[in-house]
């Protein structure tokens, strides 16, 4: 499988959503498609995490589970203050079974795990029907 790219819209959106996504759950299951992101977690049967955002996007849909969020964070953390908000020329890419920063400050690879691995943490999209009892807009 080629190296797939993962287009950043907003990277300080991204390390938000993941730094949120750390403080629910230890594992997940990321989708990145057209739409947008898209992450699955739980940390039981009752608490669980389904995050959406169109932070980062790609043409094709890729889907890749991560073991330790925190981690990821950390990599995360460290690639934007390496590149202190001018992210003109960093590329994010699966290159599978890793995720890749690269450019010319800075270049990592993390590596992916498979879904079984972490499968009874990870939740599904929720299907059921539910009425709205707060909304906000950010």
């Amino acid at each position: 499988m080629a190296r797939t790219p993962i287009e950043i819209n907003d990277f300080n959106l991204f390390a938000e959503v993941l730094k949120s996504a750390v403080k629910i759950v230890d594992s997940a299951k990321i989708l990145v498609g057209p739409q947008g992101l898209e992450i699955y977690g739980a940390r039981d049967k009752i608490a669980r995490c389904e995050i959406t955002s169109n932070c980062v996007t790609s043409k094709e849909p890729i889907e890749f589970c991560l073991e330790s969020l925190a981690m990821f964070n950390k990599i995360v953390a460290t690639v934007r203050d390496v590149h202190e908000n001018d992210y003109s020329e960093l590329k994010f890419m699966f290159d599978n079974p890793f995720l890749r920063f690269e450019s010319k400050k800075f270049k990592t690879k993390y590596g992916t795990c498979n879904e079984a691995t972490i499968g009874k943490w990870v939740s599904k999209k929720v299907e059921t029907l539910l009425e709205p009892v707060f909304e906000f807009t950010t």
